[in-house]
């Protein structure tokens, strides 16, 4: 049986384009994780690293998470904690991308804390009998005071 030079061409052409995608190299594939760094209080910036990566990603894209819920626009490489974050975990949903496909890696949990420390503030309050006032030790202030009106 003889093949025309059409049929060759076109098969080698298949057969070529097949072999080049099963030679091509495949989506990035995460070796390390990201980390996050900063401080982890309400109103500071948290910055991911993109991690490391095999097969040699073109781009990154960035997704910060509460709780592992999408925080809405909080999509770049930095994060300005807000209030709501306080007492929960967050992190970044780091996604590489190549032609050949992409692959998300989550990066370190941070737990949020209040930017108010109790090292440093005294709580001032009224009794319930209305004639005292209390003040409730902390660390730096360990002397509690009871005095009445």
């Amino acid at each position: 049986m003889v093949q025309s030079s059409e049929n060759t061409l076109l098969g080698s052409l298949l057969a070529g384009s097949l072999l080049g995608s099963l030679l091509a190299s495949p989506a990035p594939e995460n070796t390390i994780n990201p980390i996050i760094s900063g401080i982890a209080k309400n109103g500071e910036t948290l910055t991911t690293t993109n991690g490391t990566w095999d097969y040699t990603p073109t781009t990154f894209t960035y997704q910060w998470q509460n709780n592992g819920v999408n925080i809405d626009l909080a999509t770049s490489k930095t994060y300005l904690t807000a209030y709501t974050d306080i007492g929960d975990n967050v992190r970044c949903l780091v996604t590489a991308l190549s032609e050949q496909g992409l692959s998300p890696a989550n990066s370190n949990d941070l737990s949020i804390a209040s930017q108010i420390s109790g090292t440093n503030l005294a709580f001032w309050g009224i009794a319930s009998d209305t004639t005292s006032i209390v003040s409730i030790p902390t660390a730096s202030n360990s002397n509690s005071v009871l005095s009445s009106v």
